[in-house]
C-alpha cells in the first residue's frame, strides 16, 4: 500500500510539473508576441502617411473649373514616387454616383487632378494613396457654391 501512495504522489508530481512548465512557456510565448505586435505597430507609425486634401480655389464655384490636390508625406519628407493617387468624388447622400479621377504628379509631393462641378452642392471627396508600402484612404465633405 505505501508503494501505491508513492506511485499516486510521484504521479500528481509529473503532472503538476508539466502544468507548470507548459504555462510558464505559454507565458514568455505570450510576451514575445506582444513585443513583436509593439514593433509592427511602431513601424507601421513610422511609415504612415500623411495626406492634406484640399481645393483651388478654396471656395468652388459650380461650372467653373476646380483643382483637388494632396500634399502626401511620410517621416516629414515629401512623397513624390507614389505608386497610385486617386480620388473618388459623389454628391454627398448619393454612394453610387463615385467618379473617380486620375492624379498628376506636382512637385513636393503634391497630386493634382481637375474638376468642374457641374452643380451646386456637397460633395464627398475621398483620396485612395498607395506609397512606399502603405496606404492612406480618408474623405473630406467639400461645398460647391451656385
Amino acid at each position: 500500500m505505501v508503494r501505491s501512495e508513492w506511485k499516486r504522489w510521484g504521479t500528481l508530481c509529473l503532472i503538476a510539473t508539466g502544468l507548470l512548465l507548459l504555462t510558464a512557456c505559454g507565458s514568455a510565448q505570450d510576451t514575445k508576441e506582444k513585443d513583436q505586435s509593439k514593433d509592427q505597430k511602431q513601424m507601421k507609425q513610422d511609415n504612415k502617411l500623411q495626406v492634406d486634401l484640399m481645393t483651388n480655389p478654396e471656395k468652388i464655384k459650380a461650372g467653373k473649373p476646380a483643382q483637388v490636390h494632396a500634399m502626401i508625406m511620410q517621416k516629414g519628407k515629401p512623397v513624390n514616387d507614389a505608386d497610385r493617387v486617386r480620388f473618388d468624388i459623389w454628391p454627398k447622400g448619393e454612394d453610387g454616383k463615385k467618379e473617380s479621377l486620375k492624379t498628376k504628379r506636382m512637385d513636393d509631393g503634391m497630386y493634382v487632378a481637375k474638376k468642374t462641378f457641374k452643380k451646386a452642392g456637397k460633395y464627398e471627396v475621398m483620396y485612395h494613396v498607395t506609397a512606399r508600402g502603405a496606404h492612406a484612404m480618408d474623405s473630406k465633405t467639400i461645398t460647391v457654391r451656385p
